[in-house]
């Protein structure tokens, strides 16, 4: 009897020990499945954070553009109103020395030259206050395909006697099929020609300007980029690079109106221009431009 109460006793503590390994086998594998689940959902809970941080990200960006969008226009309303209030005060000025200089031969050979050297600075503060007035009240004029690369190699082709002056090396990067942009020629080729110049005299001797062009078809538009090794920009500066008669030039070497007149051009094609800086590490001016 206690043989046969031992093997019941035995088999059922085997079959309860077979259980046992099923149970942790089974509990094993559950706990894989779990733990695969929850890498997956860390994995995509990844992915979500990312792409809503890159969407507020861009969101911070179009605010900060839209602001300073509004801030530059009203600047420039400003800067019409005033340009055209100085006008009206310096014309009758320069039409009265005009009468001057007209009895030139009875003034004194010192005076003459003083009067001349007067309406000189009068005259170019004039043509200024005109080209601003004009930039203010026009739109863009005509609207016809515009290659970029032909355009771009235009303005350093302009520009060669400056280039070659200060022997700056240009690199230039262009995509292989390079698609055609809607706008005006001449205007675009304004704003190439202003962010060549000024990056040619931030730069010394032997100095670097790299352009490249890139066309991004997931969102239709062309990205030009000059980029400099020059002196750069001071942060306190950026903010206010664009606005009208601000200059980080030395006095008489600019007139401010450059980086002004090419945001409102860039602006009126639909595209934005920015810009990165940093003192003693140059200056990349961005431009955007959509294809229509």
């Amino acid at each position: 009897n206690f043989l046969l109460y031992f093997e019941n006793y035995y088999g059922m503590f085997l079959n309860m020990y077979a259980r046992s390994e099923e149970s942790v086998e089974k509990l094993k594998k559950e706990l894989e499945i779990m733990e695969k689940q929850t890498l997956r959902y860390a994995q995509d809970l990844a992915k979500i954070f990312k792409k809503e941080r890159e969407k507020a990200v861009q969101l911070d960006l179009t605010k900060e553009q839209l602001v300073r969008s509004a801030r530059m226009a009203l600047t420039g309303q400003l800067a019409a109103s005033m340009a055209h209030e100085i006008n009206n005060v310096i014309t009758p000025a320069i039409g009265n020395i005009d009468l001057i200089l007209l009895q030139q031969e009875a003034l004194e050979p010192k005076l003459a030259e003083r009067i001349m050297r007067v309406k000189e600075s009068l005259d170019k503060v004039s043509s200024m206050l005109r080209h601003l007035l004009d930039f203010s009240r026009r739109e863009t004029e005509k609207k016809e395909k515009v290659n970029v690369k032909k355009s771009v190699l235009n303005v350093l082709n302009f520009l060669e006697y400056k280039i070659k002056k200060k022997a700056i090396k240009i690199q230039m990067t262009f995509p292989p099929e390079l698609p055609e942009i809607y706008g005006d020629t001449d205007q675009l080729e304004q704003v190439f020609t202003n962010l060549t110049i000024n990056a040619i005299e931030a730069m010394d001797v032997e100095g670097i300007l790299e352009i490249t062009v890139q066309y991004l078809p997931e969102k239709d538009y062309l990205e030009i980029s000059f980029k400099d090794n020059g002196r750069g920009i001071a942060s306190e500066d950026l903010d206010h690079i664009f606005a009208p008669f601000y200059t980080t030039k030395e006095a008489g070497k600019g007139t401010g109106l450059g980086l002004f007149v090419s945001y409102g051009i860039i602006e009126k094609h639909g595209g934005i221009i920015d810009v990165k800086s940093e003192l003693g590490k140059g200056s990349t001016f961005t431009i955007k431009l959509p294809l229509k």
